[in-house]
């Protein structure tokens, strides 16, 4: 199939082999006249470098919020590791001022020039999209997925400012005169058709997880991490390295690492982080990154950088995630995916299984347009599905992670607690049945919420709660509320 090429006019850092030389200016940012033209005959090496780097057109900086530099590939603009900036200053030291040449400089030479370069010269804005719009940057074109259902396809070109490239080509032979991307529905003989009939045999309930994984490859920040449930032996794994093999830059991650200094920047620039184990999160980093805020990466032996994430939390576990936030706020930055389909020594459960698709052209085409309909169908909506929207097993499997993820969503559950006000219950009894069942479930004392968090949590979840009222009870005064719990014994009925 004839896909097309990729540019060739991949343009290399600059090099600048005299004093007087100087790459091709480009426009001053606003406001400001460029180091070239402010330099004197006295400058700096340092402003020197800086001026090398703010005149070359294909080189860009992420901004304010995303310490990075950016080369323009020809299709993309693709990130400059640090140790080839680091390179490229040694190398205009030993041009420039041999007597200075030493790695330490030139490390200096890159934070001077990124700490300018990043208040003058940013990436063009349509990156990230909005609300109309949103792009999948393929090898050779442009997709632009449009709120009204249209995907248009389109030559690469700067003016997207993209910054990650999906590992696939876009097929020009299915764009028709006005540019309309025409894409092909599952084919049910292929390999992947097939897997995806196992684990999601009902249309609506593939087209749900269509959407959240063809959310991966937009430029788009839908600030949701996706979580594949389920117990072992169920395809996760497969699902998963499929997803990734679209992902130039995959991070394996415990999110209890988030905690960690230093331990973060595995996650610079990758765009799909993979986490296969992890007990316990810190909810509001957790929520940070997922929401893709500015985040400052501490970094051993060196001046902490600021970067601007851009990756989807791909969790694929078999145990349930423990938090220390159990808001609604936190519960929405997941769209869990149920993964309950069993197999048995067959393509599901075989761990090299996933690359009959991977490593075959015409699977992944297959695998890509299913991705690519999902995102449509996403950006149409705006937003991801409610869980009124979602399929049934979607639902179910939301409140069951409310109650695995939230000791007293579960208590609630499974002890039939709920408002009557027929009956008056003692507020000690209630919240000590409470902690009593929390350590049986495993739950050390110190990690149990407290006595004033559990009454706002409950009164969150059963707002009749909020009705107190004293009542003399073996001689003495009690704080008793219209509450039926399994196993407390009401004090008397109410009025």
């Amino acid at each position: 199939m004839n896909v097309g090429t990729m540019p060739t006019n991949v343009t290399p850092l600059p090099t600048a082999k005299s004093r007087n030389a100087r790459p091709r200016r480009s426009k001053p940012a606003p406001g400001a006249g460029s180091l070239s033209q402010a330099m004197d005959a006295d400058a700096s090496v340092e402003m020197q470098f800086a001026a090398s780097l703010e005149d070359d057109p294909d080189l860009i900086t992420g901004g304010e919020n995303d310490e990075t530099l950016y080369r323009w590939t020809g299709v993309y603009w693709e990130e400059v590791s640090e140790r080839k900036l680091v390179g490229r200053a040694m190398e205009f030291l030993r041009d420039h001022e041999q007597k200075a040449f030493s790695k330490r400089e030139a490390r200096s030479m890159v934070e001077s020039a990124m700490a300018y370069l990043v208040m003058f010269k940013a990436l063009p804005e349509p990156a990230q999209g909005d609300a109309k719009v949103t792009f999948v940057q393929l090898r050779n074109g442009v997709l632009e997925l449009r709120n009204d259902g249209q995907l248009l396809a389109h030559r690469p070109a700067k003016r997207f400012g993209t910054t990650f490239c999906v590992q696939a080509d876009l097929d020009w032979n299915r764009v028709d005169q006005d540019g309309a991307y025409h894409l092909r529905p599952v084919d049910p003989a292929s390999k992947f058709g097939g897997f995806l009939h196992r684990i999601a045999p009902r249309r609506d309930l593939q087209d749900y997880i269509a959407e959240a994984l063809g959310s991966t490859l937009t430029t788009h920040n839908w600030q949701k991490a996706i979580w594949l449930h389920g117990s072992g032996g169920n395809g996760k794994g497969t699902l998963s390295n499929i997803i990734a093999a679209f992902h130039a830059k995959v991070a394996a991650f415990d999110l209890e690492n988030l905690d960690k200094d230093f331990l973060t920047g595995d996650l610079v620039n990758a765009t799909l982080v993979r986490v296969d184990e992890s007990e316990t999160v810190n909810a509001k980093k957790f929520k940070s990154w997922v929401g893709r805020d500015p985040q400052q990466i501490n970094r051993k032996n060196k001046d902490p950088i600021q970067i601007r994430p851009k990756a989807t939390f791909l969790l694929s576990m078999n145990e349930t995630l423990r938090a220390h936030d159990h808001s609604v706020g936190f519960r929405r930055r997941i769209c869990a995916i149920p993964m309950t389909a069993t197999f048995h020594n067959t393509s599901g459960t075989d761990t090299d299984w996933h690359e009959q698709v991977t490593e075959n052209p015409a699977e992944m085409v297959v695998v890509l347009d299913w991705l690519l309909a999902g995102a449509v169908s996403l950006m149409k909506r705006r937003r991801f599905m409610s869980s009124d929207e979602a399929p049934p097993e979607v639902r179910a499997l939301e409140m069951q992670i409310q109650d695995d993820t939230d000791p007293l969503a579960r208590w609630v559950h499974e002890h039939d607690v709920r408002v009557d006000t027929s009956l008056l219950t003692g507020k000690t009894a209630a919240y000590q049945a409470f902690r009593e069942q929390c350590q049986a479930w495993g739950f050390s004392p110190n990690k149990i919420v407290q006595d004033r968090m559990f009454w706002i949590r409950l009164r969150a979840l059963l707002p009749g709660v909020k009705d107190e009222t004293h009542i003399r009870h073996e001689g003495g005064r009690v704080l008793a509320v219209p509450l039926h719990v399994d196993g407390v014994p009401s004090l008397r009925s109410g009025r």
